[in-house]
């Protein structure tokens, strides 16, 4: 298998002296609301310095085998640029492109009566990208029927509102997405394509599973306002059944109906499931790990194997030693 990457500068293949003095390439694709993120290592020197991107430059990254394809990788911007000196060097660190000003701008509105799903598409519209939302959120309505941005922006309203009802928001490549969180699925509800590490697809000395030896949460609660008995109550999730002494775990924020902390108690107990262990390991370049992906190992040790993972990080990375991914990830409950 012959690894192959292109790079386009404002819809410019690079090639000379760029392509000649460039070292590696890494590609971070991250699951949730950490945005992915390109790093360019280039070497440099006197007389042919090269030209460096504008700071507004789109790049966009495919990469892959020539004897499969090529997978695209993402459009970046917002460079910043390291230059070395004597030795002559040039790193270029770049965030994904999609974060309009608009997203970032703070705004007082309000929607009565809306969903998550009509509510998102509309900020969606207005930022001109498709909104991609898992079907389980879509339809979920708001406390009291009002949902309201106060003195936020598009960024801070998506991840607060995912927060509370179990969700992932992410801005990337041209969409708007709100997926359930360590579902292991696409926002459409589909199965993203799981990933099955062997040994032979390991780079040796890096595989490592860290079992937690952190204490287990039982259960859950969030409390929220009962309106109609002027009063706040309290609800509970599971979390893990062997814990010890009914450890419980206490959302601090009130909630706005009893439908929405159920929720942020299940989604938490989720969450605090899979935080528990942790894997990281680098492996032969692979295009189908991606950050949300599931996967597992195979052949390798017991207690290993057949542990299901989500991944956190794909990071791949082309250098002329070859492609290889480098993957962290936590345990799926």
């Amino acid at each position: 298998m012959h690894p192959k990457f292109i790079i386009t500068i404002n819809g410019t293949p690079v090639s000379g002296l760029f392509l000649s003095l460039l070292k590696d390439v890494t590609v971070n694709d991250r699951a949730g609301t950490r945005s992915d993120s390109l790093e360019l290592s280039l070497n440099d020197g006197s007389p042919n310095f090269i030209e460096v991107p504008d700071k507004r430059a789109i790049i966009k990254v495919w990469g892959g085998y020539i004897e499969t394809g090529l997978e695209y990788f993402g459009a970046f911007s917002d460079a910043d640029v390291t230059l070395e000196c004597l030795p002559y060097g040039v790193r270029i660190s770049a965030k994904a492109a999609d974060l309009k000003a608009g997203l970032k701008k703070h705004q007082e509105r309000h929607w009565d009566g809306g969903t998550v799903g009509s509510v998102f598409g509309e900020l969606a519209g207005e930022e001109g990208l498709q909104l991609q939302i898992a079907p389980a959120l879509s339809g979920l309505k708001f406390p009291n029927d009002w949902a309201g941005m106060q003195n936020e922006s598009i960024l801070h309203f998506g991840r607060r509102v995912s927060d509370r009802i179990g969700g992932l928001f992410a801005i990337k490549d041209g969409k708007m997405i709100l997926a359930e969180k360590g579902s292991g699925q696409s926002p459409a509800g589909a199965g993203l394509s799981q990933l099955i590490i062997t040994p032979p697809m390991i780079v040796k000395g890096t595989c490592q599973v860290h079992l937690a030896a952190r204490e287990k949460v039982q259960k859950v609660k969030a409390e929220y306002q009962d309106t109609e008995n002027a009063e706040r109550k309290t609800v509970e999730a599971p979390a893990n059944a062997d814990a010890e002494d009914g450890a419980e775990y206490t959302l601090r924020q009130p909630y706005g109906d009893k439908d929405e902390a159920e929720r942020a108690a299940k989604a938490k107990a989720r969450e605090l499931g899979m935080s528990a262990d942790s894997t990281s390991v680098t492996i032969e370049g692979n295009v189908s790990a991606r950050g949300g992906a599931p996967m597992t190992y195979a052949g390798v040790r017991p207690k290993v194997d057949g542990v299901p993972f989500i991944i956190e990080t794909a990071a791949h990375k082309f250098a002329k030693g070859g492609y290889t991914t480098g993957i962290e990830g936590k345990a799926k409950q």
